[in-house]
C-alpha cells in the first residue's frame, strides 16, 4: 500500500535479465556482480548518452547447490573474478579465471552434502588476509565461526572453529560481518541467561533468571592461531530507548541490519525491540573497540571469579559494578565470571591477539561476553517494518534501507522526526539487493514484480520527485518547483539562475491555469487548486474580471466584451508566504477553449464556424472508411473467434465474438517464434480454472531437464479439444504475440509456448494469490484503504504501459488480476481479447459480441468500437470494483438496461471509501465522448498524486480496513464531462 508521507518514485531499468532470476547483487570497484540462477555475470556501469547502463564483461558458472532461486544468504565478492556464495545448502567459492569456470564447496560444520538438507538460516562472511572468516546459524538451534585459508588455487580448508554453547542461548542470528586491518567483526543476536542479573542480590529473588535478547557484536583477531579462537570477545549493544533496569521485564532487541561505514568510524545497526518500532542506531566504533580493549584489560587483572561473584552478589542489579558484567563461556560454573588468561599475573597477561603464543591449557579463559549494555544514539525510528539491508548515501544524512515488505526507502536520520521515509520503492527484500554508488550518486535494486531486472533511481531534484506534489520540501536534496507562467512547472535545485522562468517557489504547489472560455461574457477559468489562492484578482486583456464563484477546479468571473485577440489572462493573489502570486496564460495558447457562442467580436472567435465545417468533413470521411471496411469484413470469411470463460457476465450473451476490422489499419502480426519451450519442462500437478474453451493448469517448469528439482510453479492454459466453440490456433497465436510483447512488472510474464499431439500449451507464471476479485470478496480477507490504494496505482501503471505499446486488453476487470502469495503485487493477465494496432487504432466490431458488457464503454455498446479509451473506461469501472469490495456493476441490469442506464446519463455512484478527488477523475473516464476521456499517462499521474495526497491527509485511514458495502446501489446523478462538472459544481446523487 501507498504508506503516508512516502512519496513514490519511478525507477530505471539498469539491466533487464528476461526470464531469469535475480538472487542478489555487489559492487567490486568498479564492478558490479549479478547472482542468477546458474550464474554469476560482472560489469563495469557507464554513463552512456546520459543513460546509467551496465556492460558485461565477464560471467561465472554457479554449480551444485548453488543453482535455483533460493535466496543467497551471502554474496561477497573476492577479487575480480572470484566470489564467495553462500545459501542455506552451504557456501562455495567460485571463480572464472579465464581457463575454468568453477565452485569450490567450503567444508562448513554439519554440511551434509549427500541430503543436501537445508541446514543454515543465516550466514555473514568477511574476507581479510586471504582469509575467510564466516559466522553460521544454523537451522537446528546452534551456530559457529570458522576461519578458511587457502590451500590451494581458489580452494580453501577450515582451520579454525568457535561455537556457541546451545545449552546456554538460543534464536542466534548474525546479520553483518566486517574486517578492519587488525580485527573481524559480526554483528548479530542471541537469546540467553542474564547472567549479570542472576548473580546480583536481585537475582536470588528469581527462580529462574530472565532471559534476553540482546544484540550482540563479536571480535575475534585476525591473526588468532588458536585452535577455538580464544580471542573472541562479544559486547552487548543497546540503545537508549530500551530500558535494563526493570528487572521484571526480559529485553527484546532483535537485530535485523547492519553496516560499517569505515569512513566515519560508525556502526550502525537496524533493530527491534520486541513489538515495538524499528530504530537505527548509531554507534562510535572507536568506543566500540575500547570497549573490547577495556573488556580484556579487566580479566586479565582478575585473579579470582569466586571473589567476584561474592562481591556482586551483595549489590542490586542497578548498582551492579562493571566487573558484575564480564564472563567467560569457558568455565563450566554456575557463575563463570571472567579470570586471567593462564591465570598469568597481569604484568606478565599475553595480548588479546596472542594467546597462541602459550601452549599451556591451565585456564585458558578467552571467549568473553561483556554483558554491560554499550548504548548508541538512536537516528531514526520508524514503523514496525523489518529492516534488512542499509547502505549509506553520500549525504551523512540519508540512508538507504530495504524492508521485509519488499520496499527500499531513502531515509532522512533525524530521530526528532517519525518514520520520516523521503522515498519509496519496491524493491526484493534481502540482504543483499540493494547497493548505492557512490560515484554515480544512484541506488540499485532489484523489483519484486519481476525479480528479473535490476533497476535504479538517481538521487536529484529532478529524478526523485517528477511532481510538484511529490517534493518533500524539507529534502536535504534542497528541492524547489520551478514555476511557468500557467502554473506547472519542472522540480529543480533551489537555484533562480538555473530556472528559466526565474520564478522558483518551496513549500507550496502553485495552482495551474489549464484554459478558459467565455460565455457571452462569463469568463470560466478551469484549472486545479485555484482554492490555495487568497484575495484573488483576475484581469483579461487588460480589463478586471470581477469573480463571482472561486472553486478549486475553476474560477467565474464576468467582464464586458473582450475586443482583442492575442492578449492575456492574468490571475494574482497570495500564495502561503508569497503576496502577490501571478498566473498567465496567452488567450490564442493551445489550451484555451474556442467559445462556445458567437460573441460578435472581432477576430479568430468565429473561427470555430470554419473548425466545425473541417470536424464534419473529417467525421463523413471516417465513417465512410468505417462501411467500406465492415463491407470488406464481411465479405471475407474467417474462422470462428476464439472464445474463453469470462464468467456469468458473458455468458449473459450467447452470440460468438466478433471479427474485428481495423480503422485505419491493424499492425500484422509477426510470425512467433516456432515452441519456445520444450514439453519435457513442464509437469502439470493439477487443474486450477477451467472456461468454456481452455482449461488453467498449476504447472511446474524446469529451464534444465537435468534439474528436475529446480523448478518453478508456472500456469498452463490449454484449450479444450472437444470445446462447444474450440479455440482457433490463429487465435492463439495472436494472444502468444501480444504475451511475448509485454515485459512489465504489473504485466503477467510469459515463459513460453509449446505444442504437443497437435494441442497448444501456454505457460505464464503462476500468481498464487489469486484474482482481486476473489480476494476482495472472500470475507476473510481485511483488505485495507491503503492496499486498495496500492492496487489501483499497480494496475493503472501497467494499463499505461500497454497504452504505450499500443495494446487494448478490452477485458479488463479485476477478475483478470491476479495477486502474489502476499496479495501485495498486482499483475493484469488474460489477453485472450486483446488487440494490437498501430497509434491510431480503432476497432469495429462486425458481428454481436461475446464480451464483458458491465465494464465495456458506452460506444463498445452501441457501436461496437473498440480503442485505447475504451479501456480508460473499464480502468474506472475496475477502481469501482475495488472500493466495493468485489461488487458486481449494474448489478439486477442486463445488457439492455445497462445500456439504457448509461444513455440516461447515469453512472455508478461514489463507493464510500473513495476519495472524491479520484472519483471525479473516475466521472471523467466515463465520459460519453472517448476524445474527452484521459490517456492512461495522464491517469497514471493523477491517480499517484490524487492518492499521496490523500494518504499524506489521511495517514490513520489510509492503514484502516474497509468492508463491503450492504447495498449494491449502482446508479448516481448525471454524468457530465469533468469540465462541465467542475463548472457546474454537480455531485454524485443516490441511485434512482
Amino acid at each position: 500500500m501507498l504508506p503516508a508521507q512516502h512519496s513514490w518514485h519511478d525507477s530505471k531499468v539498469l539491466i533487464d535479465f528476461d526470464n531469469n532470476f535475480v538472487r542478489g547483487i555487489s559492487q567490486y570497484g568498479s564492478l558490479l556482480f549479478v547472482s542468477l540462477r546458474d550464474e554469476i555475470i560482472f560489469g563495469k556501469y557507464s554513463d552512456a548518452k546520459g543513460t546509467f547502463a551496465l556492460s558485461q564483461t565477464g560471467s561465472i558458472k554457479l554449480e551444485g547447490y548453488l543453482i535455483g532461486d533460493n535466496r543467497l544468504l551471502e554474496f561477497k565478492v573476492i577479487n575480480e573474478s572470484a566470489v564467495l556464495a553462500c545459501n542455506t545448502y552451504g557456501c562455495s567459492v567460485c571463480y572464472n579465471d579465464n581457463k575454468e569456470s568453477s565452485c569450490s564447496p567450503l567444508k562448513l560444520p554439519y554440511l551434509d552434502d549427500v541430503s543436501l538438507k537445508r541446514q543454515f538460516i543465516q550466514i555473514a562472511a568477511s574476507l581479510v588476509d586471504d582469509k575467510i572468516f564466516i559466522r553460521s546459524v544454523y537451522a537446528t538451534n546452534g551456530s559457529s565461526i570458522d576461519v578458511f585459508e587457502p590451500s590451494g588455487r581458489y580452494q580453501y580448508e577450515r582451520v579454525k572453529t568457535t561455537e556457541d554453547l546451545t545449552r546456554l542461548m538460543s534464536e542466534q542470528t548474525v546479520v553483518a560481518a566486517f574486517s578492519t586491518s587488525t580485527h573481524t567483526y559480526f554483528v548479530g543476536s542471541a537469546k540467553r541467561a542474564d547472567l549479570a542479573l542472576k548473580g546480583s542480590n536481585d537475582g536470588t529473588d528469581f527462580d529462574s533468571t530472565r532471559k534476553n535478547i540482546e544484540i550482540r557484536v563479536s571480535r575475534i583477531c585476525n591473526n588468532d592461531h588458536t585452535n577455538l579462537l580464544d580471542s573472541r570477545i562479544d559486547l552487548v549493544l543497546s540503545c537508549d530507548n530500551v530500558d535494563y533496569q526493570d528487572i521484571d521485564t526480559a529485553v527484546e532487541n532483535h537485530a535485523t541490519a547492519a553496516s560499517y561505514l569505515p569512513d566515519t568510524q560508525k556502526l550502525l545497526v537496524a533493530m527491534r525491540n520486541g513489538k515495538k518500532n524499528t530504530t537505527i542506531c548509531e554507534y562510535n566504533f572507536k568506543e566500540i573497540q575500547e570497549r573490547f580493549d577495556e573488556t580484556w584489560n579487566h580479566c586479565q587483572a582478575t585473579v579470582s571469579g569466586k571473589e567476584t561473584e561474592h562481591e556482586c552478589i551483595n549489590y542490586d542489579y542497578r548498582d551492579l559494578p562493571n566487573k558484575c558484567f564480564i564472563f567467560t563461556w569457558r568455565k563450566n560454573e554456575k557463575y563463570p565470571y571472567c579470570e586471567a588468561f593462564n591465570d598469568l599475573p597481569k604484568l606478565q597477561s599475553l595480548r588479546n591477539c596472542f594467546l597462541h603464543e602459550s601452549n599451556s591449557t591451565h585456564k585458558r579463559f578467552g571467549l568473553l561476553e561483556n554483558f554491560l549494555p554499550y548504548n548508541g544514539k538512536p537516528i531514526y525510528k520508524g514503523s514496525k517494518q523489518t529492516i534488512v539491508a542499509l547502505r549509506e548515501s553520500n549525504d551523512p544524512r540519508l540512508l538507504f534501507v530495504v524492508n521485509q515488505d519488499n520496499r527500499m526507502q531513502r531515509l532522512e536520520l533525524d530521530p526528532s522526526k517519525f518514520d520520516n521515509s523521503l522515498m519509496w520503492r519496491p524493491a526484493r527484500a534481502g540482504a543483499h539487493m540493494l547497493e548505492f554508488i557512490k560515484s554515480k550518486d544512484q541506488v540499485l535494486f532489484v523489483d519484486p514484480r519481476t525479480d528479473n531486472t535490476i533497476n535504479y533511481v538517481h538521487i536529484s531534484c529532478q529524478e526523485l520527485y517528477q511532481t510538484c506534489h511529490n517534493i518533500s520540501w524539507d529534502d536535504p536534496l534542497n528541492c524547489g518547483f520551478c514555476v511557468n507562467p500557467d502554473g506547472t512547472g519542472v522540480v529543480m535545485p533551489k537555484n533562480k539562475l538555473l530556472c528559466s522562468t526565474g520564478n522558483i517557489v518551496e513549500n507550496v504547489c502553485p495552482p495551474v491555469v489549464e484554459y478558459f472560455q467565455n460565455h457571452n461574457g462569463e469568463i470560466i477559468i478551469e484549472g486545479r487548486e485555484f482554492k490555495k489562492l487568497q484575495n484573488v484578482y483576475v484581469k483579461i486583456c487588460e480589463q478586471q474580471c470581477i469573480i463571482n464563484a472561486q472553486q478549486d477546479s475553476y474560477i467565474r468571473c464576468k467582464i464586458g466584451q473582450v475586443k482583442e485577440r492575442g492578449c492575456n489572462l492574468t490571475l494574482i493573489g497570495a500564495l502561503n508566504q508569497y503576496p502577490a502570486f501571478a498566473l498567465r496564460k496567452s488567450y490564442d495558447s493551445e489550451g484555451v477553449a474556442p467559445t462556445t457562442q458567437d460573441t460578435g467580436s472581432k477576430g479568430g472567435w468565429t473561427d470555430s464556424k470554419v473548425l466545425r465545417y473541417v470536424g464534419f468533413v473529417v467525421a463523413a470521411s471516417l465513417l465512410l472508411a468505417i462501411i467500406i471496411g465492415s463491407y470488406c469484413a464481411i465479405k471475407r470469411k474467417v474462422p470462428d473467434k476464439m472464445k474463453q470463460d469470462r464468467g456469468k457476465h458473458l455468458s449473459e450473451i450467447s452470440t460468438p465474438i466478433e471479427r474485428y476490422n481495423v480503422v485505419p489499419g491493424q499492425i500484422p502480426l509477426d510470425d512467433i517464434r516456432e515452441g519456445t519451450i520444450r514439453i519435457s519442462q513442464l509437469t502439470m500437478i493439477r487443474k486450477v480454472g477451467s472456461g468454456n474453451s481452455a482449461d488453467v493448469h498449476l504447472g511446474h517448469f524446469v529451464y534444465d531437464v537435468s534439474r528436475p528439482t529446480d523448478f518453478i510453479e508456472v500456469a498452463v492454459k490449454t484449450a479444450k479439444p472437444n470445446a462447444r466453440e474450440p479455440m482457433q490456433e490463429d487465435d492463439i497465436k495472436k494472444e502468444i504475440e501480444i504475451m511475448q510483447s509485454c515485459k512489465h512488472q504489473n504485466i503477467v510474464k510469459f515463459i513460453g509456448w509449446t505444442r504437443e499431439l497437435g494441442s497448444m500449451y501456454i505457460v505464464t507464471e503462476f500468481m498464487s494469490g489469486g484474482s482481486v476479485q476473489d480476494y476482495l470478496k472472500d470475507g476473510r480477507n481485511r483488505p485495507t484503504i491503503g492496499q486498495c490504494f496500492s492496487y489501483v496505482s499497480q494496475i493503472v501503471e501497467g494499463m499505461a504501459y500497454l497504452s504505450h505499446i499500443h495494446i487494448i486488453h478490452r477485458d479488463l476487470a479485476t477478475r483478470n488480476c491476479l495477486l502474489n502469495s502476499t496479495h501485495e503485487i498486482v499483475k493484469i493477465s488474460d489477453f485472450g481479447l486483446s488487440r494490437k494496432s498501430d497509434m491510431n487504432y480503432e476497432y469495429v466490431a462486425i458481428h454481436n459480441p461475446r464480451l464483458p458488457y458491465r465494464w465495456l464503454p458506452i460506444e463498445a455498446l452501441h457501436d461496437k468500437v473498440f480503442s485505447t479509451k475504451g479501456d480508460v473506461w473499464s480502468f474506472a469501472v475496475v477502481v469501482w470494483e475495488l472500493f466495493q469490495r468485489g461488487a458486481i456493476p449494474y448489478e439486477g441490469l442486463d445488457i439492455t438496461g445497462v445500456r439504457e442506464f448509461l444513455d440516461s446519463g447515469m453512472r455508478l455512484h461514489r463507493p464510500e471509501y473513495c476519495p472524491e478527488e479520484l472519483y471525479a477523475l473516475m466521472l471523467s473516464c466515463w465520459d460519453e465522448n472517448p476524445d474527452k476521456r484521459p490517456t492512461f499517462e495522464v491517469l497514471k499521474v493523477n491517480v499517484i498524486d490524487i492518492l499521496f495526497q490523500y494518504t499524506e491527509a489521511n495517514p490513520q485511514q489510509v492503514q484502516s480496513e474497509y468492508e463491503r458495502p450492504t447495498s449494491s446501489a449502482h446508479s448516481a446523478g448525471p454524468s457530465s464531462s469533468r469540465r462541465q462538472t467542475s463548472i457546474s459544481g454537480n455531485s454524485a446523487t443516490t441511485a434512482v
